[in-house]
């Protein structure tokens, strides 16, 4: 199991960005299948 650290310096949204990028552009068998969006 890969080990993921991130300091978060800005907003969640570009944590959840870098996240989405990073985990399915960095292997061939991970896919986006499904998301929500929350607001508090």
């Amino acid at each position: 199991m890969a080990k993921y650290e991130y300091t978060l310096d800005g907003n969640m949204d570009d944590l959840l960005d870098r996240l989405h990028v990073d985990l399915t552009e960095g292997t061939p068998s991970a896919t986006f299948e499904d998301g929500s969006d929350y607001f508090v």
